[in-house]
């Protein structure tokens, strides 16, 4: 089966674990021409197509990340790489390479198999899973292939998460477990963990932001706010599983073991420790907004604004639009392109048509799927000389909340959220 992998490789086959072990910032290697050519041409040939995979996001709704865990379903050069994966060969020869021994291959690809990002999705650093929810095994190790022949050193660092501009980038990805693992390196389970970027633009005491800090910190807030639903969704399921294990407990009627009544106070005082982080968020909240309204209060309400390139009207204080919204560029500013970041909801779920119209310029469209929203759109030669230019964009549709989320009385007829606008 080893016949299927690329030179290096082979080559690799034969090193030893410190390469792997001296890696920065964390153990790994990074090998160009991972699949022997042939194979990589027809990996890339057969991947499936977006709407083939399971392209939920956190929150449950379709957006730009589409994967298929079972590879032998593909058939074809899938059911081949598969193969290859589950081959004592092939495991032997990374446990080698990395000095990790006892690999076993993961038929359920929990996490793993095809992987397809279309541009705009993003993906925050992040601590994996730990423990493998059906076995228990240990999960020790990722190998993520990239398949994208046309990707060039500018678009990213070589092993990062970065998006393909303008392309989606696909990969087919394998978790490989051992069912031990040296006692200091383990911890108890958790799943996967998400970092917060952070702010892309760093404030100084009398510095004047411009509008593109507002709408990245407002993107910022937003991001936060959502991975704080996220958790705490989350945590009200371990909670209510908590409860209801030690009630099944408490109601069998047997004698209490040290164990048991020190599961019932660790339980007791999690929830108590839960409580008073909230009473002291919430202290903390009050106190910031006492002062940001004496702070608004002491400045003049016609103070001079300090001039922005880009002016934004069409788009709420939560960054969402309607049907129309419009992007000013003021004169004196130079530039090419508008690029827009957001996200298209998932109640368009046939995509939302977008359309830009500039003075000057010819118009350009854009079919948005569900999910992340990264738009380059040609400002035309008067923006180029420093002229401004007005930008109008249009969406094909919209929707109100109330009518489709349960417990919403948003009565707004929106069409997606502009996180971003920037200016090259």
């Amino acid at each position: 089966m080893l016949s299927l992998l690329g030179p290096e490789s082979v080559a690799r086959c034969g090193e030893g674990p410190d390469s792997f072990r001296a890696a920065e910032p964390f153990p790994h290697l990074v090998v160009d021409g991972f699949f022997a050519p042939g194979f990589a041409a027809a990996l890339t040939d057969e991947f499936p197509p977006f709407e083939r995979g399971s392209c939920l996001n956190e929150q449950g709704r379709p957006g730009g990340k589409s994967a298929v865990e079972g590879l032998v379903g593909l058939g074809g050069a899938f059911a081949r790489v598969d193969e290859l994966f589950r081959s004592s060969d092939f495991l032997l020869a990374v446990s080698a390479v990395t000095g990790i021994p006892d690999l076993l291959h993961d038929p359920d690809y929990h996490g793993g198999g095809t992987h397809e990002n279309r541009a705009g999705q993003e993906l925050d650093p992040h601590v994996d899973f730990n423990y493998h929810p059906r076995t228990g095994f240990h999960r020790r190790l990722n190998v993520i292939v990239y398949l994208n022949p046309e990707r060039e050193e500018s678009y990213g660092a070589r092993a990062s998460c970065t998006r393909t501009p303008g392309l989606s980038r696909r990969s087919v990805a394998l978790h490989l477990d051992t069912r031990e693992r040296p006692p200091e390196e383990t911890a108890p389970p958790h799943s996967t963990v998400y970092v917060e970027r952070p702010l892309p633009f760093v404030l100084h005491a009398g510095a004047r932001p411009a509008a593109a800090h507002r709408a990245r910190l407002s993107r910022a807030l937003v991001r936060r706010r959502q991975h704080l639903e996220r958790l705490s969704a989350r945590e009200d399921q371990y909670s209510q599983q908590t409860a209801t294990l030690l009630g099944e407990l408490l109601g069998r009627g047997a004698p209490l073991s040290p164990e048991d009544v020190a599961l019932v106070e660790r339980a007791v005082a999690r929830e108590d420790a839960r409580l008073r982080a909230l009473y002291d968020r919430e202290k903390a909240f009050t106190a910031d907004i006492v002062a940001l309204e004496a702070r608004l209060r002491e400045l003049p309400a016609d103070a001079a604004a300090p001039p922005e390139a880009l002016c934004i009207t069409g788009r709420d204080s939560d960054l969402w639009c309607g049907r129309t919204v419009t992007v000013e560029l003021s004169p004196g500013t130079s530039a090419r392109i508008l690029r827009i970041r957001g996200a298209v909801p998932a109640a368009h779920v046939a995509g939302l048509g977008l359309r830009a119209e500039v003075a000057g310029a010819p118009g350009c469209e854009l079919l948005a799927r569900p999910g992340g929203l990264d738009w380059a759109i040609p400002l035309g030669p008067a923006a180029a000389r420093g002229e401004g230019a007005r930008v109008t964009l249009t969406a094909s549709g919209a929707f109100r909340p109330a009518e489709t989320t349960p417990g919403s009385g948003d009565q707004r007829a929106l069409a997606f959220q502009l996180l971003d606008a920037e200016i090259e």
